[in-house]
């Protein structure tokens, strides 16, 4: 059910997107539905949603889940991180083409500030663990997944993540040629 949320959600089709996920958290008890769930509702602006469920996430103290699945803790850091620096950034903007006056506005003001800083903050957490998996994949031999994760890790530096990109893209065609 998770996979074809997924697909759904890449086709931006909320409703079998929704339904898929339900029916994954119906019947599995990793967070894995409750991330997908999270991660639909920041793509459709319902970020008070998304964020009481990576809260949900985030609560959740038995990691063994992961091994089954093959997440390594740096990778499932990665990404609630990502999700939580799209929420926040999603607050942010919210707050900022609120039209609050007076001490509404003052609020908000504020609001954004402290938005700003969570999104910064998961930022930093979510290219720090792109790093990590990045230098996991390559411990493993996994030069693809490598430089994709060093490419995400270094996206606010340009030549950096061009470098890693075009890495990406050369073992691509090494692996796969035309």
């Amino acid at each position: 059910y998770i996979a074809r949320a997924e697909i759904y959600l890449g086709r931006l089709d909320f409703q079998q997107a929704f339904s898929n996920y339900q029916q994954a958290y119906t019947l599995d008890s990793t967070p894995l539905a409750l991330m997908g769930l999270a991660d639909l509702y920041t793509t459709f602006g319902m970020l008070d949603e998304a964020y009481s469920h990576i809260k949900e996430v985030l609560k959740r103290d038995d990691d063994s889940w992961m091994y089954y699945f093959g997440v390594d803790p740096d990778r499932h850091r990665m990404e609630t991180d990502r999700l939580l620096m799209n929420i926040y950034e999603g607050l942010r903007n919210r707050e900022k083409y609120s039209a609050a006056t007076g001490l509404s506005g003052i609020k908000s003001l504020f609001n954004r500030i402290k938005y700003a800083c969570l999104f910064w903050f998961h930022e930093r957490k979510y290219r720090s663990a792109s790093y990590n998996v990045g230098k996991s994949n390559e411990s493993q031999g996994n030069r693809l997944d490598a430089a994709w994760a060093y490419y995400i890790a270094n996206q606010n530096y340009r030549g950096k993540a061009e470098h890693y990109l075009g890495l990406s893209e050369q073992i691509e065609v090494e692996v796969a040629p035309a």
